[in-house]
């Protein structure tokens, strides 16, 4: 199924909350106090701030994008085809919201259990997400050939 309601609305609410993520990190978070007692006076940690901070907006600017394209409209006027290539920029930002954290969580000096839940939980997706892919090859070439896919 290219589209389901239930898939786009937690779509749409996944999107939103990384905005406003976005928004807290960057207007509300991010002052000079957070800045003089994370970043100040160290290279490295300068490094890893603005990495984490570029990769936090880039993310975000993907995620204006998926939205942009969570509406029968965008996939009546771009086509399946295009509209499910353009989709796919959610791995991409799924990839990039893992560096994100993992950087942050290295900046702000996090409990080693922190970076190890957000290491696990971004595994376990991509795991996921690694099996779904297969069966769903599996699937695709049992019916695109003339010839059954193997067991």
């Amino acid at each position: 199924m290219l589209n389901s309601m239930m898939r786009r609305d937690l779509g749409i609410w996944a999107g939103l909350t990384g905005l406003l993520h976005l928004y807290a990190g960057t207007v509300e978070s991010m002052n000079q106090p957070y800045l003089e007692h994370h970043v100040a006076g160290e290279p490295a940690r300068q490094q890893l701030f603005n990495w984490g901070a570029s990769l936090g907006f880039a993310v975000g600017l993907l995620l204006v994008l998926l939205l942009l394209l969570s509406s029968n409209h965008a996939l009546g006027t771009l086509g399946a085809r295009w509209w499910k290539r353009l989709q796919r920029l959610a791995y991409a930002a799924l990839l990039l919201t893992a560096a994100h954290g993992l950087l942050f969580q290295l900046l702000e000096r996090r409990a080693p259990w922190a970076v190890l839940l957000l290491a696990l939980l971004c595994g376990g997706l991509s795991g996921l997400q690694l099996l779904a892919w297969r069966r769903w090859r599996r699937q695709r070439g049992a019916t695109s050939g003339p010839f059954p896919a193997p067991p």
